[in-house]
């Protein structure tokens, strides 16, 4: 009777470990899965193109890497220990070499003056101002922990996110004015930020501390237990929206757009290959309601009407170093590497 017994329940046991998987009786490991099929979005290799037209806008005095600065464009590149650094002027289709040095982040105040940060040690940074094309010293930093970002800043006020929060820096009295204890992990936007916390999204204002909703992610994604639920990427439209990217159980990125009607889901986003982990850089929004998505290095478009689709663009652009970038009007740019266009909607 006791042998028939453990025969049921070993029978029942077997049973259940077939019908289920194993996944679901430990917990998973917070790592992109090997197997690309267990991920729920649309594949790189379903979606189908679209062709943009780019007009030439300005050419770099060397190949590097462009980036958003304020209203302008700084151009960086690598030469051996140090880098070289340029302000590019794309209205004017020229521009002006900032000098080389080695340094943490450079960045331009709102009057396009251009500023270097070094790391010396122990959390200690020296701050260095560009003077006709020489990196000249300027202040030492005080401690403020590991800087990780120059949010905004003008002539007379630097924001910078670091591991102790948010530091608000006099730049004329070469002092911090107000330091603000922010979220671990917080995205700062041009009037929010956001911090994802467990499973609950927080949007804040811009202070960093004043928070305006606070939500359940669970409604939106597939949550699971032992599955971090990290923010991949946010970005702010024109008319204030919020647009982001929150990773789901599957380790598919999930796309959200935050706006007076509340939180809404609106797609998964798709992949091709990846190797380690998987990104989402959220680029803007063009005035067309398009939006641009950088994932796992490659470029897609969730369109005004719900359709992810690749972006084509002429044979002589070099697709290896593509970016898109707004413009302070709204308008999108694209640069490969070697030269600026704007982009024709």
């Amino acid at each position: 009777m006791k042998s028939a017994l453990r025969y049921a329940l070993l029978l029942g046991l077997v049973s259940l470990l077939y019908s289920c998987r194993l996944s679901d009786f430990i917990d998973p490991i917070d790592y992109p899965p090997a197997d690309r099929s267990l991920l729920k979005g649309p594949a790189a290799q379903t979606l189908s193109s679209a062709n943009f037209t780019l007009t030439e806008r300005a050419t770099f005095p060397f190949p590097g890497e462009l980036r958003r600065s304020n209203s302008h464009y700084l151009l960086s590149n690598y030469q051996a220990l140090t880098m070289q650094f340029a302000r590019i002027l794309p209205d004017s289709a020229s521009s002006i070499l900032l000098g080389t040095k080695s340094l943490t982040e450079v960045f331009l105040d709102s009057a396009g003056t251009a500023w270097g940060i070094a790391y010396t040690a122990n959390q200690q940074y020296s701050l260095f101002r560009s003077e006709n094309g020489t990196w000249t010293p300027y202040a030492t930093l005080p401690a403020m922990g590991y800087h990780y970002q120059t949010l905004r800043a003008s002539p007379t006020e630097f924001r910078f996110a670091t591991s102790t929060g948010l530091i608000i820096y006099d730049v004329q009295q070469k002092t911090i004015r107000r330091q603000i204890t922010t979220a671990k992990g917080q995205v700062f936007l041009t009037d929010y930020s956001l911090a994802v916390n467990d499973r609950t999204l927080t949007i804040y204002r811009a202070d960093g501390t004043t928070a305006l909703k606070s939500v359940d992610l669970t409604q939106y994604i597939n949550a699971k237990k032992g599955i971090s639920h990290a923010l991949w990427g946010a970005c702010q439209d024109a008319q204030q929206a919020i647009w982001l990217v929150v990773k789901d159980g599957n380790w598919d990125g999930v796309l959200l757009r935050f706006d007076a009607k509340g939180l809404q889901k609106l797609a998964l986003i798709p992949y091709d290959t990846f190797d380690s982990g998987r990104s989402a850089h959220l680029s803007a929004v063009d005035k067309k309601g398009n939006l641009w998505v950088q994932v796992d290095s490659e470029y897609y478009v969730y369109t005004a009407d719900g359709r992810w689709v690749i972006p084509s663009f002429p044979a002589s652009v070099d697709k290896r170093y593509i970016q898109v970038l707004p413009d302070a009007a709204g308008n999108l740019l694209v640069a490969d590497g070697k030269k600026l266009y704007a982009l024709q909607l």
